[in-house]
């Protein structure tokens, strides 16, 4: 557990209040990881120019702050929870909408059958990609052609977890998905309204398999549509309404990985649709991308994601190469670009950075970004 000198009174008391708890048996972790750089991107905006700046979010991971912790009940039972907040690196913003604790923040119980957990917390979605997806939920990645994936987390949620041998299963239920906003292509649909049991509803669950050297994972989550929500493809079309608990927002994912030797290859699948009494529009997004160590300090990563929406007549193809160096065991540099070709309508964007660098319709364009990464 980090010591920190001056740190505000709400975390102080929050400290103090487990003192005592620590002495019978539980412990509280404090943790955090801190990544940010310049990056540039051409064709940005409806000026077509160079863009430079400090991304607003992602590097190769998101800026973050957190508590996580335990209490030993007996039996093999224990109690535990976390809050970690999200952090925008550019200004010290808080992300997520500008929640406190917009990352995660649940209690909940956990022993050999698994472990159940209430509060905000992320779907299926956020780690269905986690074995397959090379790049993770990084700049340049799955999250510039469907920034709902990496952002994948529920208000008012109920989750279940559990790992029996080789397979793991989770679930989730939330009873109000998005009360605050700052969820990308969802909209903010609070929910928990009487008489209106579907309204802003979010459903999810995924199963893995993983006998290493490989794993297969499937996955799927479900929106239902409520008062204020739209659904978006973040591609120059306009955001689709969704204000009724009949409407559906669906991503079906399949996806797998294997090594060779001390190489990951990984690929996966992602199909979605969003209905709702006006449209019901599809699209297809799938990925194949390869890590390799080359030494123990350095990585070197590659993947080609392609994506098509025939509803909407768009569709986009980007290649990623990065590069990562360790200086320690807690801090690394990098450098990574991506190369994103749009079709004739499509106004697809290379970076997930922030707002900013959206191009015209058919542009290309290319992002490149130098930053610095530590763990803590």
């Amino acid at each position: 557990m980090k010591t920190i000198r001056a740190i505000p009174a709400a975390v102080l008391a929050l400290m103090a209040g487990t003192a005592g708890a620590q002495q019978a048996g539980s412990n509280v972790t404090l943790y955090g990881l801190v990544d940010s750089g310049v990056e540039v991107v051409t064709h940005s905006g409806t000026a077509d120019r160079t863009l430079i700046r400090v991304p607003t979010v992602t590097g190769l991971m998101s800026s973050r702050l957190g508590f996580r912790g335990t209490e030993d009940l007996g039996d093999g039972l224990k109690a535990l929870f976390t809050i970690e907040a999200g952090l925008g690196m550019d200004t010290g913003a808080s992300a997520q909408g500008g929640r406190a604790w917009g990352r995660q923040a649940f209690v909940g119980l956990a022993g050999k059958w698994g472990q159940v957990a209430l509060g905000r917390q992320p779907t299926a979605l956020f780690y269905a990609l986690a074995d397959s997806d090379v790049l993770g939920p990084a700049i340049y990645a799955f999250g510039s052609i469907d920034p709902g994936v990496p952002n994948a987390r529920a208000d008012n949620a109920i989750t279940y977890r559990g790992t029996f041998g080789d397979f793991t299963a989770f679930g989730s239920w939330s009873f109000g998905r998005d009360s605050a906003g700052g969820t990308p292509a969802s909209g903010t649909c609070a929910g928990e309204t009487a008489g209106a049991a579907m309204a802003c509803r979010n459903w999810s669950a995924f199963l893995r398999w993983a006998p290493k050297p490989y794993g297969l994972t499937v996955a799927i989550d479900e929106q239902r549509g409520g008062t204020g929500a739209t659904a978006s493809f973040f591609n120059g079309a306009a955001p689709i309404a969704f204000t009724s608990a009949d409407n559906k927002d669906r991503r079906i994912f399949a996806g797998g990985y294997v090594m060779a030797g001390d190489v990951r290859l990984g690929a996966g699948w992602m199909g979605r649709k969003v209905e709702t009494t006006t449209v019901s529009i599809e699209s297809d997004t799938w990925y194949a991308g390869a890590s390799y160590p080359v030494t123990a300090a350095l990585t070197l990563d590659g993947q080609f994601l392609r994506t098509t929406n025939s509803d909407l007549n768009r569709s986009a193809s980007m290649t990623v190469a990065r590069g990562i160096y360790a200086l320690s065991k807690r801090s690394s540099v990098y450098l990574q670009t991506g190369y994103l070709d749009n079709s004739a309508l499509a106004q697809y964007s290379v970076s997930g950075g922030g707002a900013g660098s959206t191009p015209n319709a058919g542009k290309n364009q290319l992002g490149t970004m130098v930053g610095l990464r530590h763990f803590f």
